[in-house]
C-alpha cells in the first residue's frame, strides 16, 4: 500500500477507499493505494492556506532553488519514473524515458515563465506611465486530466 496524498509537508493514507492501478500491458498490479476523501482534500486546502504566507514572500531566487532541487531529483530517477509510467499506461519503456525527461525539462521552462511573469514592470505612455504589478492572491486547485 503506498501513501498517497501529499498533505502539510508530508505523504499520507488517503482516507478512502483502497484501490488497484493494472498495467495494461500485463495486468498485474501496478499501484495500490487509497483514494483521498472530501476530509483529505479540506486538509490540503488548509495546509496550503497557511503556507501561503510564507510562501509567497519567499524571494524567487529561493523558490528557484527549490524547483532546481525537484528538478534534480527526476533526473535521479528517470529510470523509476519511467518504468512506474511504462506500468501505468502499458507504453514502451523507451516512450516513458522520454516521458520522464520531458518531466525535468518542464522545470525550467515553467522558472523562466514566472520569472518573465513576475514582479513588476514600468512602461511609458502618452498619459505617462503604466505600473504593472505581479502578486500572489491564495490558494488554487489546479484538475489535469489524465488517461
Amino acid at each position: 500500500m503506498n501513501d498517497a496524498v501529499w498533505i502539510d509537508g508530508s505523504w499520507r493514507r488517503g482516507s478512502g477507499d483502497v484501490f488497484q492501478n493494472y498495467c495494461p500491458a500485463t495486468g498485474d498490479v501496478a499501484w495500490e493505494g487509497a483514494s483521498a476523501t472530501a476530509g483529505d482534500v479540506h486538509d490540503a486546502v488548509e495546509s496550503a492556506r497557511r503556507a501561503f504566507h510564507g510562501w509567497s514572500r519567499m524571494p524567487q531566487s529561493e523558490r528557484t532553488a527549490i524547483l532546481e532541487a525537484y528538478a534534480d531529483e527526476i533526473g535521479k530517477r528517470t529510470d523509476a519514473i519511467a518504468e512506474a509510467i511504462s506500468k501505468d499506461m502499458g507504453k514502451a519503456l523507451w516512450e516513458s524515458r522520454g516521458e520522464a525527461a520531458t518531466m525535468k525539462a518542464k522545470v525550467a521552462v515553467s522558472i523562466a515563465a514566472q520569472v518573465e511573469r513576475a514582479g513588476g514592470k514600468v512602461q511609458e505612455a502618452a498619459f505617462g506611465s503604466m505600473h504593472l504589478t505581479h502578486r500572489a492572491h491564495g490558494v488554487m486547485a489546479v484538475y489535469g486530466p489524465f488517461n
